[in-house]
């Protein structure tokens, strides 16, 4: 299992609901990846989402992005 975890500095912290619009959302429609499931509260969104033919976990926290695979290609 591989992990990564990206701290993002205050300029670049979004709300959850600014995350999933302008980064996931335009991805998902554009064929970058598919998202099979998501979960979104106040301050947390979880997803399972498959690219490259890999499935990954992504955790946005306003601040820190963390992204969960068995493939090392989907952490790049």
């Amino acid at each position: 299992m591989y992990a990564k975890r990206l701290f993002l500095p205050p300029i670049c912290s979004h709300r959850v609901e600014d995350f999933l619009e302008s980064i996931i959302f335009p991805l998902h429609e554009s064929g970058s990846l598919t998202i099979l499931k998501i979960l979104v509260q106040r301050n947390y969104a979880c997803l399972m989402v498959s690219t490259r033919g890999a499935t990954a976990l992504l955790r946005y926290t306003p601040g820190e992005v963390s992204i969960t695979s068995a493939s090392k290609q989907v952490l790049r």
